[in-house]
């Protein structure tokens, strides 16, 4: 068969190529950026490195079934420490400070001796998350795909899966901040909401916890850009190449099936595999012409919830060591940012190296909502790099009211809007995730969905609501596809 040509250096790009490569099939993948990762990603800023997207990884546990898939593609090793915070999340409230612990019974404590007003809310948010901490993500073949070994039967996860069917459909009957309502204390709430946000079902905060609770959800060392690095790394040892600085403007298709890409520059690739992992909102309409029409597509666009943000990264010469590395506030008054309203805020201190110079710390902030007309409409009037140092010199104002040590000693902010987000991913109006709202039951959609033979997908938008688990089983279930096709054996090792 031909080489098979990737769309984008993601996580879900890296993990079918790795797949693909270990299955004996020539892969290449081309890549706007000049470094792997797409959404996963860090950037530096004089002495200083922002960590821009992983805060926790599924699968960081041992116990984890997608542990062996992160290992087998390079992500996890023996010599990759994981960095497993607790508490996860802290909240200062009445001149005390309330910690969000792993262990259910120890955060049924701690919470119930600083809001006994909610003490039995407490106690049945804490037996669901002992509930929900069993329930683990399967790994699945695709049928009529021949295997050199198999992955482990189901079976057992979805056993464990029965007794948490109903705590899920009824907490995917309210969103988070729904839920979140139920809590009298308003530190409580704002502690809760600021695990996964309030649009999202209320299933998100449960599955987290539950998560956190069964020991995963760790962080590896070096964070979003070292975990790429060790991926890309991987799939160029097993002979793939990376095209870094390579836009992709079209993928063409030719009778029915697809015939290879046209980069931004004008070079045409020729190939009868084609593997999409650019988002997938974004790619129906942007790489197609003309744009894809398929039920599934219109679907897509008609439905899709898309994730975005405001990111503020600052540096900041106070050493923040003693503090908690996430902690959530509770504002004194709202804080303004793209016209929305803000009654707490989630600052992740990362303290000294690697991060920052000893005694020095580097600060995000995630604003999370549909900013993209506000900024949008700045730049049309002139006014971006205005609303920008806005944003930037507002939140070094917040900051210092919060964190009175960092007063006056701010070095420098940057400022990442939907709009840099969306130049730099390429991606429906700078998104990375999928929202999955109260009620929905989303469906996981198929690799070759389009009908176009040759032609796969994969990535964030195939399994709302995304995240890295996402990238990497969509990923390898993409690489399963083309061996399918192809009558190949899927070499992965599990």
């Amino acid at each position: 068969m031909s080489t098979a040509l990737i769309v984008g250096a993601g996580i879900s790009g890296l993990a079918a190529g790795i797949a693909l490569r270990q299955s004996g099939i020539q892969a290449e993948i081309y890549e706007s950026h000049s470094i792997p990762g797409g959404a996963s990603t860090g950037w530096r800023r004089g002495e200083y490195f922002f960590e821009g997207g992983m805060h926790w990884l599924t699968g960081s546990s041992p116990k984890s079934p997608l542990n062996a898939l992160w290992r087998e593609l390079g992500a996890l090793g023996e010599d990759v420490a994981v960095e497993n915070r607790d508490p996860f999340l802290t909240i200062e409230h009445g001149g005390g400070e309330a910690r969000l612990f792993r262990d259910p019974k120890r955060l049924r404590n701690e919470l119930c001796s600083h809001f006994p007003e909610d003490e039995r809310e407490i106690a049945r948010l804490c037996r669901d998350i002992l509930v929900f901490s069993r329930v683990q993500m399967p790994v699945t073949d695709l049928k009529g795909l021949k295997l050199r070994r198999k992955s482990p039967s189901p079976l057992p996860a979805l056993l464990r899966l029965l007794p948490a069917l109903p705590k899920m459909t009824a907490y995917s009957k309210m969103s988070t901040a729904e839920y979140a309502g139920r809590f009298q204390n308003p530190a409580l709430r704002a502690l809760l909401l600021g695990v996964v946000g309030g649009e999202n079902a209320a299933t998100a905060l449960l599955f987290t916890l539950g998560t956190l609770a069964a020991g995963d959800g760790g962080c590896p060392e070096g964070g979003s850009v070292a975990m790429a690095a060790r991926m890309a790394r991987k799939f160029e040892g097993l002979g793939g190449r990376i095209h870094y600085g390579r836009q992709v403007r079209r993928v063409l298709t030719r009778d029915g099936r697809a015939s290879g890409l046209l980069l931004a520059d004008g070079d045409l690739i020729e190939s009868e595999t084609v593997l999409v992992t650019q988002d997938l909102l974004s790619a129906i309409d942007a790489l197609f012409d003309p744009p894809l029409s398929a039920p599934w597509a219109e679907e897509q666009r008609r439905k899709a919830a898309p994730v975005l943000c405001s990111f503020v990264s600052l540096g900041v010469r106070a050493d923040l060591g003693g503090r908690s590395k996430a902690a959530v506030f509770a504002l004194p008054r709202p804080f303004i940012c793209a016209g929305e309203r803000y009654e707490s805020v989630l600052p992740y201190l990362y303290a000294g190296p690697p991060h920052a110079p000893q005694g020095q710390a580097a600060i995000t902030l995630a604003f999370m909502g549909d900013h993209y007309a506000f900024w949008q409409a700045a730049r049309q009037r002139g006014e971006y790099e205005t609303e920008k140092a806005r944003l930037g010199e507002g939140c070094i104002r917040l900051l210092e009211e919060l964190l009175p040590e960092t007063r006056s000693r701010f070095e420098l902010y940057d400022v990442a809007t939907p709009l840099s987000y969306e130049r730099y991913l390429h991606s429906f109006k700078g998104s990375w995730m999928s929202l999955q709202r109260k009620g929905e039951f989303p469906r996981t959609l198929p690799s070759g969905l389009s009908g176009i033979s040759g032609l796969y997908f994969a990535g964030q938008r195939l399994m709302p609501p995304g995240g890295l688990p996402v990238a990497l089983l969509t990923g390898r279930a993409a690489a399963q596809a083309v061996c399918r096709d192809h009558g190949l054996i899927f070499q992965g090792a599990i």
